[in-house]
């Protein structure tokens, strides 16, 4: 019986000069079928060098859920950005031209 979904609400990202997108994911969680209030998290992305290469989400769980699959979540989250929804690619902070880069993601969650 899975117990536990995270729905990530919206992820708003800015390219940096380091090299990769910074900002900031907002998700809820549902557990037993009782929602929890928005929670906010820092996070970074960081796109390839070439359109082969490896992408690196770095999110931490920041308000003391210690949820045991939140590593597991965020890599499931890139996958989709990357992969599935094709909402990221490794040139897309060329694309946006400085523009903070804005994501809905509407009825989209992720069980455990």
């Amino acid at each position: 019986m899975k117990t536990l979904k995270i729905h990530p609400v919206s992820m708003t990202l800015l390219w940096e000069m380091r090299g990769c997108w910074g900002g900031e994911l907002e998700y809820t969680i549902e557990q037993f079928g009782l929602m929890m209030p928005l929670f906010k998290t820092p996070l970074t992305i960081t796109p390839p060098s070439t359109e082969e290469g490896q992408w690196y989400l770095n999110a931490e769980d920041r308000n003391a859920l210690n949820l045991d699959n939140f590593s597991t979540f965020s890599d499931a989250l890139l996958y989709h950005l990357v992969q599935d929804a094709k909402l990221l690619s490794w040139n897309t902070h060329e694309e946006r031209g400085g523009e903070p880069l804005i994501l809905h993601f509407g009825e989209v969650y992720f069980e455990f």
